[in-house]
């Protein structure tokens, strides 16, 4: 049975999320049906598949957390001069922060299927996320929807141990997304996706790079963030495991079962930013993010945590098992290549 993950082009961008969740039947999805179909998918739908499941539905009460991708706050913003923005690098954030309409959409789509018990999440990098929250009207987006909003960089958080781990023997999960029963992946277009949103983003702590799951893992001599060497040409010996195997562990303790990419916005390797009106969305977020990979043009197993999250279970990135609904690939293809990198050195990963 293949895995549905909807690419939709074009339009308002509340219609066209509502268009990507109608194509994958998100109403029917959120329930056991998917996982039966699935067995090797059968944890990755629910945070907690034992709770708030009612016969084989997602109950109206459960809670939802929506993790959108608030990276820093743009230099555009009046709060990029405050000493909350540690990290003010992207003028406008358009290509590389979740943007507030997409985010409206999920929470409209969402509340009109009935789910009420709904939560913003972040915990942005390079300034505190309540600046981002402020700056892109999150609060008033929220409030319109009965949603709650969190900064899960100040949440008190619980020791989880890693199974079957990469390089985290545990990780710290805040107590929002321990609690939500269901997580909602929502990054930018770029070449962090579904996985990193959630495998970085959700890891609490003060600055971008710290986190209480320990700075400093066994046989790495460098700080986890700092650690990640990017493929060239499939060359994976020359790529470490330390982000890679971070993203993965936490993905395999916090397991996102629905993935909503916002390509409203993509970048070129030259920094320029382009209309792109793109939604790709699944409940398998290895699918979700091959698809999207996929249509920008690259391998989605050139990126190592790819095959890994997909030996894991987490999820599928072979092209030739995913049902793409709506737009094919081809036919939204985007020819750019977005900028990696290292030292200062552009590279292609293809």
């Amino acid at each position: 049975m293949s895995v549905p993950v909807s690419v939709v082009r074009g339009g308002k961008p509340e219609e066209r999320i509502a268009k990507a969740l109608s194509l994958i039947d998100v109403e029917n999805g959120l329930d056991t049906s998917y996982m039966n179909i699935n067995r090797i998918y059968h944890t990755a739908i629910f945070n907690k598949p034992a709770k708030y499941i009612e016969g084989t539905r997602l109950r109206k009460d459960a809670r939802i957390l929506i993790k959108p991708n608030f990276v820093q706050i743009p230099l555009e913003s009046p709060y990029a001069y405050t000493k909350a923005a540690y990290e003010s690098t992207i003028k406008t954030g358009e290509g590389h922060l979740t943007t507030p309409r997409t985010i409206r959409g999920v929470l409209k789509a969402l509340h009109n299927l009935g789910f009420e018990n709904l939560v913003i999440g972040e915990a942005a990098g390079g300034c505190q996320t309540d600046l981002c929250y402020k700056h892109f009207g999150i609060y008033e987006i929220a409030k319109e929807f009965g949603a709650d909003v969190v900064d899960l960089n100040w949440e008190d958080s619980v020791k989880i141990q890693v199974p079957n781990r990469v390089t985290l023997d545990y990780v710290w999960v805040p107590k929002t997304v321990l609690e939500a029963d269901l997580l909602v992946s929502l990054p930018a277009m770029k070449l962090s996706l579904s996985l990193k949103n959630i495998g970085i983003g959700t890891l609490p702590g003060k600055y971008y790079g710290w986190n209480r799951a320990g700075r400093y893992v066994q046989g790495l001599d460098k700080p986890i963030h700092d650690q990640q060497q990017f493929t060239r040409m499939g060359k994976e010996n020359d790529q470490s495991i330390g982000l890679a195997g971070e993203i993965v562990d936490v993905c395999t303790v916090n397991r996102i079962g629905l993935a909503v990419i916002d390509g409203t916005f993509v970048i070129d390797s030259s920094g320029n930013v382009h209309r792109a009106d793109l939604t790709i969305a699944g409940f398998d977020p290895v699918a979700t993010d091959a698809v999207a990979y996929a249509v920008m043009g690259f391998d989605p197993r050139k990126f190592i945590h790819m095959p890994m999250a997909e030996e894991r279970g987490l999820g599928t990135a072979d092209l030739s098992k995913i049902e793409v609904r709506g737009e094919s690939i081809e036919a939204v293809k985007i020819e750019v290549a977005h900028p990696r990198t290292v030292r200062g050195r552009r590279i292609k990963i293809a």
